[in-house]
């Protein structure tokens, strides 16, 4: 059964919604980072490696932000650490 409730606009704003590209969650988490921050993502963040490489470039192109990081050694995911 499919059950209704109403929220307020401030837990609306806080809820992330599974889209791609700018709008998904690893865009939002990356944008928000600051410099010399570091965060780490497994496979279930992404629906595919070039989503993610598609994402870095726009953060470089249009917020001129770098990330030095990559794909991990046992292959449970990425870690990237903003540098600018």
């Amino acid at each position: 059964m499919l059950k209704i409730e109403e929220i307020k606009n401030e837990e609306f704003e806080m809820l992330f919604f599974k889209r791609k590209g700018r709008k998904s969650i690893i865009f939002k988490t990356l944008v928000s980072m600051k410099v010399g921050e570091c965060i780490r993502f497994d496979h279930s963040v992404l629906r595919s490696q070039y989503q993610l490489k598609r994402v870095l470039y726009h953060l470089r192109k249009n917020y001129h932000y770098d990330f030095s990081g990559g794909r991990l050694a046992d292959g449970s995911g990425w870690a990237y650490k903003r540098e600018t």
